[in-house]
């Protein structure tokens, strides 16, 4: 049993509501020994009895991983406020509009360092959709980026802290989109390839970006990843959803793409030990590492699901692993996620 005070770091605002999480090992009757894996749940902070149905419809498809978090915006605006210059009133203005849990990805095209961030941002009528933008635009501008040496002096730069400008742009109806590059060696795009490459100080960067679009509220230190998300919103890129059984969209909170996940744990692995400073590491890394990743590149994506039916009260409720195994198939409908053949049963953790 690990308690979420040890999981959390200091972010359980994050994900509230998850008290513990119980692993347990043992035999099943005349069956064979396997694992079964409970949560210990405080139902009245879960935000919408944490469905998080809306934000699989939203990312892209085969993440490396993605998992859904019940955030309380409230406590997480405190955090904001204490952080930004917007202040308490300003955090709040941001924190009240969005609603239901969160959810964060990593995908193989990108890095470890940058996952995408999506949240439901509340309906609202066109005075309120304005200034949750001016509140964002001043936000991001504030919290986002680090010292430049060699950025040019504009506005406010004269005080010696310079930053490159935030650049904001519309993508058509109801999608706002700003963006700061952000110089740094484990950044994502390389500075040579960029039109302010003079501005940069290393040879990579983060082109940190946020957007406001449809609904959702979208966050990455990769722009690819948002712009992939907007590419889903805009019914021209395929959705998680649509390779997860339609069934178990509200109750899924983790899905792994173990092929995408191998992928980038090894191209990551590798930047992390360089040929010429962590020889024997690397090694290491290619004798025993990559062999045992590349064996899991063969296994079939698997989904976390809640019940359908939370408890009234904290408890422990299990937590189901699904091994969608036909979507290695050719057949269109497991493909989607919705066969109903013993291999898409919950129960095979042993497999």
């Amino acid at each position: 049993v690990v308690s979420a005070n040890y999981l959390s770091f200091g972010y359980q605002a994050f994900f509230s509501g998850i008290d513990a999480l119980r692993f347990d090992f043992s035999p099943n009757g005349s069956a064979a020994a396997n694992w079964q894996t409970s949560a210990l749940i405080e139902p009245g902070k879960l935000p919408q009895a944490w469905n998080s149905a809306d934000l699989w419809r939203a990312l892209p498809a085969n993440p490396a991983a993605c998992t859904s978090l019940p955030a309380d915006w409230k406590e997480a605006s405190g955090l904001l406020g204490k952080v930004a210059d917007v202040g308490a009133d300003g955090a709040s203005a941001i924190g009240d509009q969005l609603t239901g849990p969160a959810a964060v990805c990593w995908y193989a095209k990108s890095t470890l360092v940058a996952p995408v961030f999506v949240a439901r941002v509340k309906t609202q009528d066109a005075t309120s959709i304005a200034a949750l933008q001016t509140a964002l635009g001043k936000t991001f501008g504030d919290v986002i980026g680090a010292y430049e040496a060699k950025a040019a002096k504009s506005g406010d730069a004269d005080s010696g802290y310079r930053r490159l400008p935030v650049t904001k742009r519309d993508q058509g109806v109801g999608v706002t989109v700003w963006q700061r590059p952000v110089s740094a060696l484990s950044g994502t795009a390389l500075s040579s390839k960029a039109s302010f490459a003079s501005q940069l100080s290393a040879e990579r960067y983060f082109p940190v970006t946020l957007a406001l679009a449809h609904g959702y509220l979208i966050f990455s230190p990769d722009s690819r990843l948002v712009d992939d998300t907007l590419a889903v919103l805009d019914k021209r890129y395929p959705a998680l959803a649509d390779t997860l059984a339609p069934q178990r969209l509200p109750r899924t909170i983790l899905t792994l793409t173990p092929s995408s996940a191998a992928a980038l744990i090894e191209r990551e692995a590798g930047a992390a030990l360089p040929a010429d400073q962590e020889a024997v590491f690397r090694n290491a890394s290619r004798t025993h590492l990559v062999p045992k990743l590349h064996a899991l590149a063969h296994y079939p994506p698997v989904s976390l699901t809640l019940p359908q039916n939370l408890p009234g009260s904290t408890g422990w409720v299990p937590v189901e692993w699904w091994f969608d195994r036909a979507k290695a198939g050719a057949d269109p409908a497991a493909a989607a996620g919705v066969a109903d053949s013993p291999a898409d049963q919950p129960g095979t953790e042993g497999d």
